[in-house]
């Protein structure tokens, strides 16, 4: 039995849209032990996703870590590898193919990194969209057969109680996600544009449900106060209950910021606000059949009534509805 190690690294849209080359590697090694290395964020996702028979997790390092790096290699080295994908293809991950060489493993690796034996061909791999890059790569390692993104996993868990209390009811609802990275405050949309749409959505008695991390502090304090069409689930969604949701949901407007990434894969309508000046929705905007952009290079001139025209042309038959 051979042993095969993947690295997906980076934030949750990162890798969601690894969970196509996650299946396709599944595929390809059926009878062989398939380890992922990830972060301790996405550790429960990766292990219900089946497709790995172990996760590892590497907590990122902070200042001087030469020798914790070096610890983490060696166990590595240890595992005798016959194959690494390094999906994260960055330069630090490029790194772990130098290293492990000076420790003497001798496997194959397909990445970017120089003198690998499975390297990505395409020197025009950063201008194509994560999807086809992943793609591609693996072709060049041999894998002809791809799979796109599947969610499907989650759906067959069970959410949590306030979840199931908005989906046992017949109410209308949409999904909103005004946070995201907060070292990106720039990929936001202002909040008085959140509020308009709230309140537009109130007017035709259309609930919204807003979601957002545990850690986004500021978007708990700004939607604490009481609205009569607002569920506030900020902290409060495990990915389990997004895909739920996204699945019920008339459909979501978010940010570029990885719960869309999710709820569009799950085949909700979604409409993505990018900052063009920090991502192209081109080389990473979410995948899904209904899935739409509104770019701008500054988001506090997105402005509001451009916003709800473009969900009552992409959403109208929720919008258009009288409840």
């Amino acid at each position: 039995m051979k042993k095969i190690l993947v690295i997906k690294l980076g934030a949750l849209g990162d890798f969601l849209q690894a969970l196509g080359p996650f299946k396709s590697l599944r595929d390809y090694y059926k009878e062989d032990h398939l380890v992922l290395l990830t972060t301790p964020a996405f550790k429960g996702l990766a292990e219900d996703t089946g497709y790995f028979n172990t996760v590892l997790v590497f907590p990122r390092l902070k200042g001087r870590h030469v020798f914790k790096l070096m610890r983490r290699l060696l166990s590595l080295k240890n595992q005798n590898f016959e194959m690494i994908y390094d999906l994260q293809t960055s330069s630090h991950t490029s790194r772990y193919f130098y290293y492990l060489r000076l420790l003497g493993w001798r496997g194959k690796f397909s990445g970017i990194a120089f003198g690998c034996s499975h390297p990505h061909k395409n020197k025009q791999r950063d201008l194509q969209h994560t999807l086809e890059r992943q793609k591609e790569q693996l072709q060049d390692a041999g894998l002809l057969k791809v799979f796109p993104p599947d969610l499907s996993f989650l759906l067959k868990k069970k959410v949590g109680v306030e979840t199931a209390q908005i989906l046992e009811t017949n109410d209308p609802f949409v999904i909103l996600v005004p946070g995201g990275a907060p070292t990106r405050l720039q990929k936001r949309w202002p909040l008085e544009g959140w509020f308009e749409i709230l309140n537009r959505l109130g007017e035709k008695k259309i609930r919204a449900i807003v979601i957002g991390g545990p850690g986004e502090k500021d978007l708990i304090e700004a939607f604490k106060s009481p609205h009569p069409y607002l569920t506030n689930l900020i902290g409060k969604t495990s990915f389990v209950d997004l895909a739920h949701l996204g699945r019920r949901a008339f459909f979501a407007l978010g940010n570029d910021t990885g719960p869309m990434h999710l709820l569009a894969l799950v085949g909700c309508p979604c409409t993505v606000l990018f900052n063009l000046k920090e991502s192209n929705p081109d080389l990473c905007g979410p995948f899904g059949k209904k899935v739409c952009y509104l770019c701008e290079k500054d988001l506090s001139r997105l402005e509001v009534d451009r916003v709800w025209k473009n969900l009552l042309e992409h959403d109208k038959d929720a919008l258009k509805k009288d409840f």
